[in-house]
């Protein structure tokens, strides 16, 4: 998957590959035939000649009389052979291609660059699996809890680096989404569909189901150097360990903590980003700061001119003990945008909610041979605009008030030295104020088989409780919040490409 990269020395090292066809061919016998030496046989070991045979000692010749040594002429160097016609036809072969990238560099370097091969890599992962939920029939209303056979992801990653220093990556996952999914409105909740006739099948009542497209990431980075480079377009938030690892290929567990799952901090944004890292002994000191629209839940676009700031300061040692510790904020401002046509005048706009939000979270992982570690927590404080506030979760009427949101886990995984066997211990809680409940628990266990470097199986068992820990012991929803625990069984079959 390394690209290679042909810059100032790309003539030079053409000439070699040239240079090396032409010994290689010059070595070929077909090409070179040069008669052996004669060499008398030895004689045989411990043989002497016989005393009569021994030649008779020449007589002395006086130095003056001593004849002029003349050397012998050089022998003429081998002609080599003609080439037979198939091998004429492969140094032809080979010289259009190196006279093919000669005019390549050429083009690139005039244009001040430089080529990289590889300027297109496609990969991804796959995952799919089995689940069931076991709650209680009030919870069992809202969502599906029978055992299924589900669709994890399907992500694809379009990596391009045409010209050295610039990099293109895309992330799509494709989904089934929203076929089938529960829509819960005032009165009722409704399934959609995304049934309809195919209108390229050739007829006119082929059956087809659509799905969502979602775009993970899209960005370009200008890699200036190991120091500073920029990205730019629509990229994952820097902050903590899970939002940056982000694929279930190298993620411990199945399910998401609190803090991506109550979106604690926008999951990615659109904007611009400044990273880099420099070393300090045996330790590589690295950040991220961002300048985005902020939350693009609503809409890509930014309603006022309040950017929003986030960054990431990391310290990672990557020895023996492979160990980091990284700290990470954002404060940004959300809101709605409504449009007003009066009967007279211009339109208006204005917002029915709005709020800023300040998160600041900590993370440390270590990895020290078998042995994984993943832990961090995190504070956000919610402060909306006097009369602009969001409806709360779960009941009707109800508010979401200011307040702080704190969370946190812990995940610690052991890779056995058999059957590629990786049991995980996962321990997590989050306090959310709510109308329902403003505090919940999780403790949740599994195993990874991983049955070579690139496929693994995945299994987990997830116990969630809820708890009020307000004055009244009953939720303003109307019923216990221990309505809402419940337990998940779930799995995945991963695999990388």
């Amino acid at each position: 998957m390394g690209a290679i990269v042909l810059g100032n020395t790309s003539r030079r090292r053409l000439k070699i590959i040239s240079g090396t066809i032409v010994a290689i061919v010059a070595a070929t016998p077909a090409f070179a035939q040069e008669a052996p030496p004669t060499v008398d046989p030895p004689a045989p070991e411990g043989a002497r000649l016989p005393e009569a045979e021994a030649p008779p000692a020449p007589a002395p010749v006086p130095e003056a009389a001593a004849p002029e040594v003349v050397p012998a002429p050089a022998p003429p160097p081998p002609v080599p052979a003609e080439p037979s016609p198939e091998v004429q036809a492969l140094l032809a072969a080979q010289q259009q291609k190196i006279d093919e990238l000669e005019a390549r560099v050429t083009e690139v370097e005039e244009q001040g660059g430089e080529v990289v091969e590889d300027k297109l890599k496609i990969y991804g992962f796959t995952d799919f699996g089995l689940q069931r939920i076991f709650a209680a029939d009030s919870f069992s209303a809202i969502t599906d809890t029978e055992t299924s056979f589900v669709i994890g992801n399907l992500n694809v990653y379009f990596d391009a680096q045409p010209i050295e220093r610039w990099r293109t990556l895309f992330e799509i996952r494709f989904t089934n989404a929203p076929n089938g999914n529960l829509v819960i409105g005032p009165t009722g909740a409704t399934r959609t569909s995304t049934f309809q006739f195919d209108p390229h099948a050739g007829v006119w009542d082929a059956p087809m189901w659509g799905g969502y497209t979602v775009i993970e990431r899209a960005h370009t980075d200008y890699l200036a150097s190991q120091y500073f480079n920029v990205r730019v377009g629509n990229f994952f938030t820097p902050f903590g360990i899970w939002n940056v690892d982000h694929g279930s290929p190298v993620l411990i567990p199945v399910t998401p903590p609190q803090i991506i799952l109550q979106s604690l901090y926008p999951i990615r944004q659109t904007g611009l980003q400044f990273y880099g890292s420099a070393f300090a002994g045996a330790w590589e000191l690295g950040y991220a700061l961002t300048v985005t629209n902020g939350r693009q839940e609503l809409s890509n676009f930014d309603f006022d001119d309040d950017k929003a700031l986030g960054g990431r300061l990391f310290a990672r040692n990557d020895g023996d003990v492979r160990t980091q510790i990284g700290l990470s904020f954002y404060r940004g401002n959300a809101e709605d945008k409504i449009v007003s046509f009066p009967p007279t005048g211009e339109p208006t706009t204005s917002s029915s909610w709005e709020y800023d939000e300040y998160s600041i979270g900590a993370d440390f992982s270590l990895d020290a041979g078998g042995t994984r570690i993943r832990t961090e927590a995190l504070v956000q404080r919610q402060v909306f605009e006097p009369g602009k506030r969001q409806p709360a979760f779960g009941v009707l009427g109800a508010l979401v008030p200011d307040g702080y949101r704190y969370s946190g886990y812990l995940v610690a995984a052991q890779q056995l030295p058999f059957l590629g066997l990786e049991p995980y211990l996962l321990l997590e809680g989050a306090r959310l104020p709510g109308a329902v409940s403003d505090t919940l628990g999780v403790l949740s266990g599994g195993v990874n088989i991983h049955f070579t470097p690139f496929t693994q199986l995945k299994l987990q068992a997830v116990r969630v409780w809820f708890w009020n820990l307000r004055d009244d012991p009953r939720s303003a929803a109307g019923f216990p919040p221990e309505d809402l625990n419940h337990t998940i069984l779930t799995s995945r079959l991963v695999v990388a490409f």
